[in-house]
């Protein structure tokens, strides 16, 4: 398990971009409605349908483009793990509120040290800091819940960049 928020990785292959993009699209289909997603021109998104969805489920990003290097011409295929679009911009908004309580807390104790009266503002500190910390190990557990999904939508994207036979 990847122990940041939200797992990244790295794929080389030496397919065409348009050939990824239908395979893609058949493996979505092929799942037999397991998996949704959409793929764009150098984008794709999946996830796990609706019916199979819980508040913990992955949805995988995926970015891929042509690069040149000394092994020659490439496509670059990079792939982002997170919750779904909406439960991550809530987590996003409750790290932004942390970090707010935490220098809340410490522009309003630096005052009040400066002031010579009892710095209680810095009592938020650690209180922005412990709600951070707590969502960091809901990620994990939610990681950990979601490690088969992720699983099968990474199986996905190794299936369609193998080179065919």
């Amino acid at each position: 398990m990847d122990a940041r928020p939200r797992p990244r990785f790295e794929r080389f292959t030496t397919i065409e971009p348009e050939l990824l993009r239908e395979r893609l699209k058949c493996a979505i289909q092929q799942s037999g409605g397991q998996l949704v997603g959409e793929v764009l021109a150098n984008h794709a998104q999946i996830m796990i349908a609706g019916d199979r969805r819980h508040t913990w489920s992955p949805c995988m990003t995926l970015t891929y483009v042509s690069i040149e290097d000394e092994s020659g011409s490439r496509l670059r295929i990079r792939g982002l793990f997170g919750p779904h679009p909406a439960l991550w911009t809530l987590v996003a908004t409750l790290y932004g509120f942390a970090a707010f309580v935490t220098f809340v807390g410490i522009m309003v104790g630096w005052s009040q040290w400066l002031l010579d009266w009892t710095p209680s503002g810095f009592l938020a500190v650690p209180a922005g800091l412990l709600i951070a910390v707590v969502l960091y190990l809901v990620s994990l557990s939610g990681q950990a819940l979601a490690h088969d999904e992720m699983h099968e939508l990474s199986r996905l994207v190794e299936t369609a960049i193998e080179p065919m036979a």
